[in-house]
């Protein structure tokens, strides 16, 4: 009989990172207030959901998101992410001869998101990579605008649960330089190990476990 920790493997231990940190004020701040004054995201998320990602689109002027595992992500999730790297590479001439089918494609997925989204993701200031390997459990974002630099970290995922106060989170900043050269050399790390999706983890299994198709076909996409 399995239980809550059956999948736990002892066989391996490593170190743990440890940052020593002073605690200089305590305040009650909405998601709005932590991240006000910056224009560019970096983050690294276990998690998220898409209602935030709209809510991020419309605050920040460039974004980029390394999801830690895929197997936590949707498949709307996965086709960002595709779409957004999809983007990246082409040429002119590729856009002319494929993109149509593939916005096209990503509308019909996406419904009334997609006129935030597509735009954003065609003019590349919104880019999602996935962590490959060993998959990461951090909640990290680096904030940079007008007002300066900040890092973000703690318990929250990029989600509306963890945002909007609809479950206890320990949210934990730091505006300071040595904190932001410290914490730039951890996204570092982990952007070097991401990747853009491969088109065949959009194939779904279904519960009779065939192969399933999702609404954007793998073959538009991977054009």
């Amino acid at each position: 009989m399995s239980d809550l920790f059956s999948n736990i493997s002892p066989s391996h231990s490593g170190p743990l990172t440890v940052f020593q940190a002073q605690l200089k004020t305590c305040r009650q701040q909405n998601w709005s207030e932590v991240f006000n004054g910056y224009s560019a995201l970096r983050a690294i998320t276990f998690s998220s959901s898409l209602e935030f990602l709209l809510d991020l689109t419309e605050q920040f002027e460039d974004i980029e998101i390394v999801f830690g595992s895929e197997h936590i992500l949707t498949k709307t999730h996965i086709t960002l992410a595709q779409a957004s790297q999809i983007f990246e590479d082409y040429g002119f001439k590729d856009c002319l001869t494929d993109q149509k089918s593939l916005v096209e494609g990503l509308r019909q997925l996406l419904g009334p998101r997609s006129s935030l989204f597509l735009p954003r993701l065609q003019n590349g200031t919104l880019r999602f990579r996935l962590l490959t390997g060993r998959p990461s459990h951090e909640k990290l974002y680096l904030l940079s605008g007008s007002n300066g630099q900040r890092v973000v970290t703690g318990s929250a995922n990029l989600s509306i649960a963890a945002f909007h106060g609809h479950q206890h989170e320990v949210i934990i900043t730091f505006d300071d330089l040595t904190a932001w050269d410290a914490f730039e050399e951890y996204y570092q790390r982990d952007y070097k190990k991401s990747v853009a999706i491969e088109t065949d983890i959009l194939i779904s299994v279904s519960s009779d476990g065939k192969d399933k198709q999702p609404d954007i076909s793998t073959a538009e996409l991977s054009r």
